[in-house]
């Protein structure tokens, strides 16, 4: 595999690929111009990190259409970032960018996850609390045998969608069956900022199970019944 060029100025592009950039950075700008998700802060924070992306996909890759984007491009580009000391945080991020953006160019392609990547896990104060696989796999066997279903389903969309307690309780039957068929979840998050974000199978699985287990009836809450309280039915989760 050839060395990968930093993706910035002092690493100009060849002419073909300078034209294949400007062509790439059109289609996000028609993204841009119809986005209405976000902050204005969050707005130009991913649009930066789509442009930047899309420089390293002319150098590397010669890709003309944004729609094509595979994992291919998304692995080899985490590969560049890390070698550029980039840390684990920022490319994170960067790649929620190029989610969101791929994800409204309409593409066909499914786009994995960040757990199938090898990226470093966020620490606090210097403590990696970050469940392991194994540890979340025996979380989820316990729920499973106290009988649970409320607190595995939300665990699970949780750690495979990064879902929030208070996003996950916001959910309706709708919203679920929604994302089981078209593999898209729709999430009303913080400041009723709504974002739309592809699901993996196992959380597909869940919902589908929890739905038919619980017999939750269409337009009802998933997992905050009637006569409950939100805020008391997220403080009980564990």
């Amino acid at each position: 595999m050839k060395n990968r060029r930093n993706i910035n100025k002092e690493n100009p592009l060849s002419e073909r690929e300078e034209k294949i950039y400007n062509n790439l950075v059109c289609q996000i700008n028609k993204i841009n111009r119809h986005n209405r998700q976000g902050s204005y802060q969050t707005k130009r924070r991913y649009y930066s990190a789509v442009k930047t992306f899309c420089r390293f996909l002319a150098s590397e890759f010669r890709l003309e259409k944004f729609v094509n984007l595979k994992d291919k491009h998304i692995n080899a580009y985490i590969t560049n970032m890390q070698e550029r000391g980039l840390k684990a945080s920022t490319i994170k991020t960067n790649l929620a960018a190029i989610r969101f953006y791929h994800d409204k160019s309409g593409s066909k392609n499914r786009l994995s996850g960040n757990e199938i990547y090898d990226l470093q896990k966020r620490k606090f104060g210097g403590v990696n609390r970050t469940w392991k696989d194994s540890e979340f796999r025996a979380y989820i066997e316990l729920l499973d045998k106290k009988g649970r279903e409320r607190d595995k389903c939300i665990a699970i969309l949780g750690r495979r969608e990064a879902l929030r307690i208070h996003e996950a309780c916001r959910l309706t039957r709708n919203d679920a069956e929604k994302a089981i068929t078209t593999g898209k979840l729709t999430v009303k998050g913080k400041g009723g900022k709504i974002r739309v974000i592809p699901i993996s199978e196992e959380s597909k699985q869940a919902l589908n199970e929890y739905i038919r287990n619980m017999n939750i009836e269409r337009g009802q809450k998933l997992f905050v019944k009637e006569d409950e309280k939100t805020h008391l039915v997220i403080k009980h989760i564990w």
